[in-house]
């Protein structure tokens, strides 16, 4: 399959939420205009894989935010310390209780991981299964403060957070590429960044990031459209 258009999810944290509010309404446009969700390529970087992921198994993202997000929050809301240290083990748990079994097969999707050893980055984009996909997203976003290591494995190699060697510093759009991110339409505060678990916090993220790609609706559609082949 050849991929005519590629959409990068960039590193984005707790701010996950409002990437996801941008994917919603790009999941609208391409099913308003008919495009071939296959030819576009999703690369998620850190915790960008989640828009990517959804987007490339082609879920209704409304649906997921409200069922698989809101019980994965609730859950860990609940905890004393809420997502520290504890927070990739509650992801794969309601991960894999809301994503299809055969979601590992998709074809569209790139998960960008860096490597310790070498301080390089690993683009992967086939699974032997869920888990395996999960393992990969889990190794894309890892950082020791929501985890209880330093650092995580991922095909005997260790592993941080993807966004530390992805290239995507400039993050400046193509004809071909498009990149998401929380301050491309919004002023954002650091501390938005972290994995905040109040369900009502990411909903207002949620819609946030609706409102700011139904404004830039034009751009996000020309791209889509333009030499879409």
């Amino acid at each position: 399959m050849i991929h005519n258009k590629k959409i990068i999810f960039c590193g984005c944290g707790g701010l996950y939420n409002y990437s996801l509010g941008i994917a919603k309404i790009i999941q609208d446009i391409i099913k308003e205009q008919n495009i071939d969700n296959n030819k576009i390529k999703y690369v998620g970087v850190s915790a960008g894989c989640f828009p990517a992921l959804i987007m490339s198994i082609e879920k209704n993202i409304d649906d997921l935010f409200i069922t698989y997000n809101k019980s994965l929050l609730d859950e860990v809301n609940k905890l004393l310390f809420g997502s520290f240290f504890i927070w990739y083990k509650y992801v794969r748990k309601h991960t894999l209780q809301n994503i299809p079994n055969n979601s590992f097969n998709t074809k569209n999707l790139e998960i960008s991981i860096t490597d310790i050893k070498n301080w390089s980055n690993i683009l992967v984009n086939s699974w032997e299964n869920n888990d395996d996909l999960i393992d990969s997203i889990t190794a894309s976003s890892f950082l020791p403060i929501f985890g209880t290591y330093l650092f995580t494995k991922y095909k005997n190699k260790k592993c941080m957070d993807g966004s530390f060697t992805y290239n995507s510093q400039q993050k400046i759009d193509t004809n071909n590429t498009l990149y998401i991110f929380p301050e491309k339409w919004r002023s954002i505060k650091k501390n938005w960044f972290y994995c905040y678990s109040d369900y009502n916090w990411a909903t207002k993220l949620y819609k946030w990031g609706q409102e700011d790609a139904i404004k830039n609706k034009i751009y996000i559609k020309e791209f889509l459209i333009n030499n879409s082949g």
